[in-house]
């Protein structure tokens, strides 16, 4: 009886395992469909979001969100932060995927998380990816046009390590056009004051990293423990729509468990005259 208990102890443990890189390897691409009266009833903006890279190594996992951006071919590409980890000294890996995605995309937009913060290669970091044409979003806007269409894509730098300002970040906004508000850390919903962003996107929880069935996740950064705000779609009090994204990466364990590595599409759909 004993030998048999071990070997089903045994056999649990590998599927787990074989689980976990699985879940951490092969991205899956969620989709969030939007309706919006602020774009004509004809137009749709694809945006695509990636957090949470944390300078990833894994070139399956490099390789997936390369042929899905190919795939999906979005008309701007989100990155909240966390693109490389706070241990990461080599830059090479990150700089390769930001040429690929860009030879897809042309329009990449991101802002810091506190992992660039807390790496001290950050300013050449900036720098390299501004080189590259990617826009940086740090307490900044930026009027984004699709087939004459525009929207505000804005962004606060990371308000966990609370270098957020969202004044600066929405200052000259046309509340008339459809705003996207970029943000590492979800805290940023306490800091809103009296803006009203129509979305809000998130990353930095990873989703907890690992959830149980009914639970969800257990602890997430700066959520503490059994956090509300640990993945998904949120309706705020001010009307705001917010959308944490659990990341593509790992941060502290490489491990993942009922919450598969992930890039999110989010579809802006008009129903407006």
């Amino acid at each position: 009886m004993l030998g048999k208990a071990v070997k089903i102890i045994a056999t649990v443990v590998f599927l787990i395992a074989v689980d976990m890189i699985f879940e951490v390897n092969f991205p899956v691409v969620r989709e969030i469909n939007i309706n919006t009266e602020k774009l004509n009833k004809d137009k749709e903006i694809s945006l695509l979001q990636i957090s949470d890279l944390h300078g990833s190594t894994s070139i399956e996992l490099i390789q997936r969100l390369i042929r899905e951006t190919k795939r999906i071919k979005p008309d701007a590409l989100l990155i909240t932060g966390d693109l490389v980890d706070q241990s990461t000294r080599d830059f090479d890996n990150v700089y390769a995927l930001i040429r690929e995605l860009h030879s897809t995309c042309p329009s990449i937009f991101f802002v810091s998380g506190n992992h660039e913060w807390n790496n001290d290669g950050r300013n050449e970091l900036l720098r390299k990816l501004e080189d590259l044409g990617v826009v940086i979003l740090n307490n900044k806007g930026y009027t984004f046009t699709v087939s004459g269409t525009n929207i505000n894509i804005c962004g606060v730098d990371d308000p966990y390590r609370r270098k957020d300002n969202i004044e600066k970040a929405m200052k000259g906004v046309d509340s008339k056009s459809y705003t996207v508000l970029m943000s590492h850390s979800p805290r940023i919903r306490g800091r809103l004051g009296k803006y009203a962003p129509d979305l809000i996107l998130c990353g930095h929880t990873h989703g907890g990293q690992v959830r149980f069935p009914f639970i969800g996740a257990v602890i997430a950064p700066g959520e503490g423990l059994f956090p509300k705000f640990d993945k998904g779609i949120f309706n705020l009090n001010n009307g705001s729509l917010l959308y944490i994204d659990s990341g593509v990466g790992t941060s502290t364990l490489p491990i993942r468990l009922l919450n598969r590595s992930q890039v999110s599409v989010i579809r802006l759909r008009g129903k407006g005259k």
